[in-house]
Formats: structure tokens, sequence, C-alpha cells
């Protein structure tokens, strides 16, 4: 379609019977506001929606020309990825209310780190206990730690849009590995990895991905790595967060697929069979 680009991305899982096609979005950072918001909330979303609105497109836009290109290819589901908006606001969420709704297929959602936060109460307890469940709706009545499945494949979306994983991650994800056979996960920020750092550092001048050379708040990033790493159910990590794309193997052995920002034009289209 018009002002997008799609970059085609293959997993190959043996034994998968049937064949998906996924679409996944992030980062698109809508920044839709009314008369509701402060004055300074107002110019500092008018600042954040000039800057995303890349080429002359709004980033409201953007996701509608995604969700259009998902219904009409009939792709298996959409996989969402965070910061899809760029701040709580009504008008955002109303944004991704009818937005969602129109999809034909099934999509699954995890939060990042700009979805739930004002620059102003930034992950701030207050915006935890407000804020953060104003995306259960989307995601599936859990934005900690929700599971979808579709056909054969499992989706996991854990939310480590505070750098680091909610409380309860490494037994809810040990439960899902032990019974769960093709398992993909979706996160916000990407892990760690060698090949990865340097992209990141260049980009961001520091490395924000979560663990060893990246921000280590605490042991999860650790914990959850080793999990997923050591679990042959667990096929592949989607994520978005770096705003760029990029593609890697955690620990060496799991496959690692960052998509770029959304607000750019640019999608990537997951083809995945046996």
């Amino acid at each position: 379609m018009e002002n997008m680009r799609i970059l085609h991305r293959k997993i190959r899982i043996e034994g998968l019977k049937k064949h998906y096609t996924f679409l996944h979005i992030t980062d698109t950072h809508i920044a839709c506001f009314g008369k509701t918001e402060t004055a300074v909330r107002a110019e500092y979303a008018k600042e954040r929606r000039r800057a995303f609105s890349i080429d002359g497109i709004a980033p409201e836009k953007r996701l509608q020309t995604y969700i259009e290109y998902a219904n009409e290819a009939r792709v298996s589901g959409v996989l969402l990825t965070g910061d899809i908006i760029d701040f709580p606001s009504p008008e955002n969420l109303a944004v991704l209310d009818d937005a969602l709704a129109a999809l034909k297929v099934p999509y699954v959602y995890t939060p990042g780190n700009h979805d739930w936060s004002y620059f102003d109460n930034y992950q701030t307890e207050d915006a935890v206990r407000c804020c953060r469940p104003l995306l259960r709706r989307f995601c599936g009545g859990d934005e900690d730690f929700h599971v979808r499945k579709v056909g054969e494949l499992t989706f996991a979306a854990l939310d480590n849009s505070m750098d680091v994983y909610r409380p309860q991650t490494d037994s809810r994800l040990k439960a899902l590995l032990g019974s769960a056979e093709h398992v993909i996960i979706l996160q916000h920020v990407p892990l760690y990895c060698d090949t990865l750092h340097e992209d990141t550092v260049k980009v961001w001048k520091r490395d924000i991905t979560m663990g060893q050379s990246g921000i280590v708040l605490d042991e999860s990033a650790d914990r959850i790595t080793e999990l997923l790493t050591a679990a042959p159910s667990v096929r592949a990590i989607l994520c978005g967060h770096l705003h760029f794309s990029h593609e890697d193997l955690v620990g060496g052995v799991l496959p690692q697929y960052i998509t770029a920002f959304g607000s750019l034009g640019e999608a990537a289209l997951f083809d995945i069979g046996g």
C-alpha cells in the first residue's frame, strides 16, 4: 500500500502443519490530545505529534494504513509490541479502540514505556496505579502477562516496559513453557545481544536493551533470558523500542526480531511455517 514499507521475514518451525502470516507493528507513537490536557501537556503533545508525523503523515494515519493492510491481506493476526500511543490521553485511547475494533483478525498487544505514561508523570507509582490499567482491555485483561493461541502458535506477551519484568513473570512463563509447543514471545524492550550493542549505542548514545551491558535494574532480565534460551518450545522474540530493524540471536541461540518504528511507515510481515 502507498506510504507503507513491508519488511518480509521468515520463521521456520519444524513440525508446523500449517502456514501463517503475522503483521508486526510497533512504536507508532500516536499523539492525539484534546482540551482536557494541561497547557504544558498540550504543548508537549504538539511537539511529539510534529516529530512523529514523518513525511507529513500523522501517526494515527499510519496505524490505520497498517490495519487496512492486515485486513486486505487476510493475515493470520496482528502483533503490537508497544508505544503504539505516545501517552494515555482519552483521544489516543479512542484512536486505539477504533483501530483494533476495525481489525478482522486476532491481535496481541503488549505495552511499551510510552503507552501508559505522560512525560510529567513518567512511570511513577501513580502512573502504574492509574494509567497502566487503561491498557488492560487491549491486553487480554492482563497487561503484565497474557497468552493468545492462534492455530498451532502460542503468543506470550510480557510487559517489560519499565526495563524490568513484572512480578510473577518467571512462574507464569515456566508454567506456559511446560505445556505449550510453539511459543513466540512479544515484548517491547529487546534483550541484550553483543551484535545489537553497537547499533543501539550509535542511535541512542547508550545501550537501552535489557541485561548485561544494557539496562540492569534487577535480575529479572537474566532470569527470563535463561528461561527463554533454555526452552526448546520458544521459537522467537519480537520487539520494538529501538526504532530500527535488527535481527539477532539472544544467547547465541534464540532469534530476536526488532522492527523499526511504525511512524516511519514500516511494519514487518512474518511468514511462519514448517
